[in-house]
């Protein structure tokens, strides 16, 4: 199986939203915010960016 991870466009619909774990970056980017995943229970980064996108779809 192969999978190519690809930045989204504005014309992408559906998809899965992935959020970078706090082990794995421990500095982030300056505009994430420190969040607690909503599936595994994780510390994770959140990117702001994401909500509006979802919004906007």
């Amino acid at each position: 199986m192969q999978i190519n991870i690809t930045q989204r466009k504005m014309s992408d619909r559906g998809g899965v939203v992935l959020m970078p774990l706090l082990r794995n970056v421990p500095q982030g980017h300056k505009d994430w915010e420190l969040t607690t995943c909503p599936k595994c229970g994780a510390k994770c980064w959140k990117d702001p960016a994401v909500d509006f996108v979802v919004k906007h779809q």
